[in-house]
């Protein structure tokens, strides 16, 4: 309490020695690191907070190989995002035990996010569509899939706006934790954790004695009083018992205006396989967020106010690879910081491929740091080369990096097969700025040296990288008369 009091009343220094001592005395105490991050974060030092997250983690796993609550990864994430939301400096006036403390937070009203709401009119009017069946007491579920940052949040929340307006009870939960907003996250069953999520009196479900008897069935007359639309963010990341009491809703809920709608980013994960089961022999919706198209960049910065060339939406879309979270974070910056020699990557950004940098093993970075260097697309040759690998240990480290989400892979869908491995923008510029400009130098003049063993290779690579090395260039062979 004393270290939340310290971060809210601007004196994070202090706090940050006082949740050292916390860390200290009990390790695998997991609210100690939380209260740890946030006094770092709030002292303005992103990247020790970030560590610390490591540190404990690492720890974790090798004690008692454990992950991380989800609690924890959405105060890291939110650090990563820097998400003001999460992180905000507003303390709760009543803070609740236990890891409520490090993540309790305000959520904005549905709708309501800043970014224009773009290119996914066609999934939109898809889960809009089950509002409608829903209303006829036929339940109906969906399941929305997509990386992180897809976008799939910001479509919950255009959902929820819709169904609010059309009547409807909205429930918001995540990781199978109710996001109740007047009472933080808290520790409890997933049935009154739902139950709470469903609730619109106020009152706290773990001390509802009718609920407590038999909360299964107080779930079920909740979600038949009225239309109720009931968000599920984060599928996978909820414990099995979140997903045993959506498996148990399946089977119980056969009249009520009700719909379900998950999201996920992993649709291959363990924890999940036997309800997307059930929910794909119920015929449930499933939607994949695919990246926003050059056009919809276009929409983006008309909606912006922008009057931007078609040039420009172009080179923004490669730069962001259609990727909301991306874009959202590159217009905040001045269009000259975007693209072009001025360009700049976000700090969101930066800190998200940096995290995913550290994850993987130091032979992984060793590649991506010369693949940065050469540039699109990846010449497997000359990298295995360039470290005195083979070819099949090279082909390791690369699909460590496409795993991390560093490295891409562009298949031909008229080929099966065939394709390449390439590096975006943001990520090249991010594995860049990881290195010293002497390291990019030596980079440069061994991606050189090895060119220069070549036959056939191109004089203008071959320059490009000589002048790159600068004083550690290798010399350019004599010219016979």
């Amino acid at each position: 309490m004393r270290v939340a009091i310290l971060v809210q009343q601007g004196q994070p220094e202090t706090a940050i020695d006082v949740a050292e001592s916390l860390v200290l005395k009990a390790p695998l105490r997991e609210t100690s690191w939380a209260l740890l991050m946030r006094a770092l974060y709030t002292a303005g030092r992103p990247v020790e907070a970030l560590k610390q997250y490591e540190r404990f983690r690492d720890m974790l796993d090798t004690e008692l190989g454990l992950d991380p609550s989800p609690q924890l990864r959405d105060l890291h994430t939110a650090i990563l995002r820097h998400d003001v939301v999460v992180l905000g400096t507003t303390a709760p006036q009543s803070p609740p035990p236990g890891p409520a403390l490090t993540c309790s937070r305000t959520h904005p009203h549905p709708g309501s996010a800043a970014a224009p709401f773009v290119g996914r009119g066609e999934q939109m009017a898809q889960l809009a569509a089950l509002l409608s069946v829903a209303t006829a007491n036929r339940p109906q579920w969906a399941v929305v899939g997509g990386e992180q940052g897809s976008g799939k949040t910001r479509l919950l929340e255009e959902l929820a706006a819709k169904a609010a307006a059309a009547g409807f009870t909205v429930a918001r939960t995540r990781a199978g934790q109710a996001l109740s907003g007047n009472r933080g996250i808290v520790q409890t069953c997933p049935t009154v954790q739902l139950l709470d999520a469903l609730r619109q009196d106020g009152k706290d479900s773990a001390e509802d004695e009718v609920a407590q008897k038999d909360p299964l069935a107080t779930v079920v007359r909740e979600l038949t009083q009225a239309p109720t639309l009931v968000l599920v963010d984060d599928l996978d990341r909820a414990p099995q018992g979140f997903h045993r009491l959506l498996r148990r809703l399946t089977q119980v809920l056969r009249e009520a205006p009700v719909a379900f709608v998950c999201t996920l980013r992993n649709p291959d994960a363990p924890v999940s396989s036997m309800l997307l089961a059930e929910l794909a022999l119920l015929g449930a919706v499933w939607l994949t967020l695919e990246p926003l198209t050059a056009d919809d960049v276009a929409d983006l910065l008309t909606a912006h106010g922008e009057d931007a060339p078609t040039e420009a939406a172009v080179a923004l879309h490669r730069r962001a690879e259609g990727h909301p979270f991306a874009l959202a974070e590159l217009l905040r910056l001045p269009p000259a910081r975007r693209i072009g020699p001025e360009t700049q990557v976000p700090a969101a950004v930066r800190n998200i491929v940096h995290a995913r940098l550290v994850e993987l093993p130091e032979p992984a970075r060793t590649m991506l740091t010369y693949a940065a260097a050469d540039g699109d697309p990846l010449d497997l040759g000359l990298l295995a080369d360039v470290q005195g690998i083979a070819p099949d240990q090279l082909l390791h480290l690369i699909d460590a990096a496409v795993t991390a989400r560093i490295l891409v892979w562009d298949g031909d869908p008229g080929a099966p097969g065939t394709g390449r491995y390439r590096l975006p923008e943001l990520s090249r510029d991010v594995v860049l700025s990881t290195q010293t400009p002497s390291s990019r130098q030596l980079r440069h003049a061994a991606l050189a040296r090895a060119l220069a063993d070549r036959a056939g290779t191109d004089p203008a690579r071959l320059d490009r990288h000589r002048l790159a090395a600068g004083r550690t260039a290798p010399p350019a062979p004599r010219e016979e008369p």
